[in-house]
């Protein structure tokens, strides 16, 4: 990007790219949402979609005029969204270095690790897309993710307390693996690639949980249960096959049911029942 040349001779940093006020007004009328009938079905759509697919099919019957401004207003909108892109990648790029020589520093001096939010490894940076975060970016969102960490670990640590149980008493097993499942599901949509565990770290965490007493386990479950702001009574059994299936076949509804700390284990198990008979009547 050029710079300009200031009132003494030197450099001055180049304009920063903005949105007017018209602009910003246009974009606003355009967001508001108008009725058009589209194959014989009405269809809500953006004031901007209904004239840009108007002026788009007039250029697409040869219109010149149409043509013409078509292209222009296309080109004059990727030029503006390509300099506010490259300005976020600039500026986030920046904050990656800064922020990483600063957790190096850090674990070189043999302290811990800042908590910096959003981590420099939770900014990607895409030079056509732009940014994007893949993690916690406010303290809300980093208890969230702890609280999925421990959601994770206590879905397998209830799954090696009810496998113990079942041996003693002797009874049907059920399908395995279903568990294991379920917390592969929960670690992938519900965690950035850098607070996600490792598949070889769910296996190993499931093979220890297996080799703990029952005393050890209720507690231990108890206590990540907890920790996922799922408050569940000591020793209770955990979820059903069919209902850790379902509650991933609700993707977030499903999840959203069991993260509610508001909810008691019996609501949790009601609001799931109702999401299964209105998947399956």
């Amino acid at each position: 990007m050029p710079r300009r040349k200031g009132r003494d001779g030197g450099l001055m940093p180049p304009k920063e790219p903005t949105m007017t006020p018209t602009e910003l007004a246009v974009e606003a009328v355009a967001a508001r949402s108008v009725t058009v009938r589209k194959d014989g079905r009405s269809l809500e759509i953006s004031i901007q979609d209904s004239v840009m697919e108007r002026l788009a099919q007039e250029a697409l019957k040869g219109g010149a005029h149409a043509m013409r401004q078509f292209i222009a207003l296309n080109a004059g909108a990727e030029e503006k969204r390509r300099a506010i892109v490259a300005q976020d990648i600039g500026a986030w790029t920046l904050y990656k270095k800064q922020q990483s020589a600063l957790i190096k520093a850090a674990l070189d001096k043999g302290d811990p690790e800042p908590e910096m939010l959003p981590h420099p490894e939770d900014v990607i940076i895409d030079p056509i897309k732009g940014v994007s975060f893949d993690g916690p970016f406010f303290e809300e969102d980093l208890w969230r993710a702890r609280e999925a960490q421990h959601l994770i670990k206590a879905i397998l640590l209830q799954e090696a307390l009810d496998l113990r149980r079942d041996r003693i008493k002797k009874a049907p097993r059920p399908v395995p693996g279903c568990p294991l499942v379920f917390a592969l599901w929960f670690n992938r949509n519900f965690l950035g690639k850098r607070m996600r565990f490792t598949n070889e770290e769910m296996i190993d965490m499931r093979m220890r949980f297996r080799g703990l007493s029952i005393r050890t386990l209720e507690g231990r479950t108890y206590q990540a249960w907890k920790a996922a702001k799922i408050p569940t009574p000591r020793g209770s059994r955990g979820w059903s096959n069919r209902e850790m299936l379902q509650i991933m076949q609700f993707g977030s509804k499903g999840a959203a049911i069991l993260c509610d700390e508001t909810l008691s284990r019996a609501a949790k198990n009601e609001q799931s029942e109702r999401l299964i008979d209105q998947l399956f009547g």
